[in-house]
């Protein structure tokens, strides 16, 4: 019994004088560290998941400073820290909204991964640019593999589009410029649009463009491809009729 007591005693009198240095943060990656004790100086080595400690001794005793656990960075402390932005369509057919995300954390640099409607993209940035209607998705990684993760939906625009009819077209399937392409008149079904040479004669003809099953590719009316040129347009929207010129560029 006299052993324990005096063990229990000797003890106390370890805690407290441990008591006696302030807990201190020295960085979060391990490694070495020194902080002020009551007898001088304390060198601590310490390293991640370890639990470590040192033994100073004086002229009456020894204290034990343990330094404890340093853990791994965990998601929720505020290691990774991601704001949204987002900016709807402007208009039913404008395929113009945005996602932008702001990434805050030490531990870079951030790898990023979009998806849309569930599907991988190839898009590595911050940001996502003139998107269309669908639901969005990311993940973010920092250098210590911590995520993040999020979505969001793009709904269509409200109202109409203003129609914007542009004067290129360059049909050579390099993804650029394929097809007469007359920005928003898909919001408008009730249209026609005609091609006329440069002498009146009327080539191609159709109702209901779309910009994707109905459009011109450069070809008349038997699909036989035109040779480069100036060639004009009208185009009725609504009974409203659009006259103007378009070149044809191969």
């Amino acid at each position: 019994m006299r052993h324990w007591f005096l063990a229990l005693i000797l003890s106390c009198c370890n805690i407290a004088f441990s008591q006696s240095v302030a807990p201190s943060v020295f960085n979060t990656d391990g490694g070495i560290a020194t902080t002020a004790s009551p007898t001088g100086s304390v060198t601590v080595y310490y390293n991640i998941g370890e639990p470590v400690y040192t033994d100073v001794q004086n002229a009456t005793s020894t204290a034990r400073f343990t330094q404890g656990f340093l853990q791994p960075d965990i998601i929720g402390l505020g290691v990774l820290q991601i704001n949204t932005y987002t900016t709807a369509m402007t208009c039913a057919s404008a395929n113009d909204a945005s996602i932008v995300l702001n990434v805050n954390g030490s531990n870079v640099p951030y790898i990023y991964k979009w998806y849309k409607n569930g599907v991988l993209l190839s898009d590595t940035s911050s940001s996502l640019l003139n998107l269309a209607v669908g639901n969005y998705s990311y993940a973010v990684s920092d250098s210590k593999g911590n995520t993040r993760t999020g979505a969001t939906e793009v709904k269509r625009g409200e109202g109409t589009c203003k129609v914007v009819i542009h004067n290129g077209i360059s049909p050579n399937n390099d993804g650029h410029n394929d097809f007469f392409h007359i920005e928003h008149i898909e919001d408008y079904p009730d249209n026609s649009v005609s091609i006329y040479s440069r002498w009146g004669s009327l080539i191609w003809d159709k109702s209901g463009y779309d910009n994707a099953s109905v459009v011109w590719r450069g070809e008349d009316a038997k699909g036989t491809m035109l040779a480069s040129g100036t060639y004009f347009f009208i185009v009725i929207i609504d009974g409203h009729k659009t006259t103007g010129w378009v070149e044809l560029m191969r």
